[in-house]
């Protein structure tokens, strides 16, 4: 690829052992990436155990960065009727193109069978909970992003871990 392309060459993947690193080296990769900020199993069984007592809604948009592969900002834009449970699909506005679908696992398909009652015009995600909602895009992120902010406070997070780290953290749930 990169004699063809010439373009550098990211190796993204979970480097558990240092002898990873000079194996990408040898299939041409300029540089890793490292995340740093991740959970053991136990503290992500914590946190899902804490959040299923005390903040269900804020759980589910959590699975949905983390099982989704889903930016937070991206789970705040969407609505119900970005779902298709039939097929089992996602409909994002994403960052970098304007729609994406993604598949939707099991497990989370499990944990939203409620929103098929709710109006496909409705917001998923707003402080107030699924409808309809006159908060901005940017405000419903603020939001989740607060109730974040207690989460890592009350479990001891350290201070590098993000809503973002999810998607790396609970890939072990799925």
């Amino acid at each position: 690829i990169k004699k063809k392309l010439k373009l550098p060459i990211l190796a993204k993947d979970f480097f558990i052992d240092p002898y990873q690193v000079s194996y990408s080296k040898s299939f041409g990769c300029d540089c890793v990436l490292i995340i740093l900020a991740a959970l053991s199993e136990k503290q992500a069984d914590e946190i899902f155990d804490w959040l299923n007592e005390s903040d269900p809604y804020f759980l589910v948009f959590l699975k949905f960065v983390s099982y989704g592969f889903l930016r937070p900002i991206e789970v705040c834009r969407l609505k119900v009727g970005d779902i298709n449970f039939d097929e089992k699909t996602l409909t994002v506005r994403a960052k970098n193109k304007a729609l994406k679908t993604k598949t939707i696992p099991n497990l989370l398909l499990a944990e939203i069978e409620f929103l098929r009652k709710e109006k496909k015009e409705h917001w998923i995600f707003t402080p107030e909970g699924v409808g309809s909602s006159d908060t901005t895009e940017k405000n419903r992120r603020d939001y989740f992003s607060k109730q974040f902010l207690k989460v890592k406070k009350k479990l001891n997070l350290e201070v590098n871990y993000t809503m973002y780290s999810f998607r790396h953290t609970f890939t072990t749930k799925v």
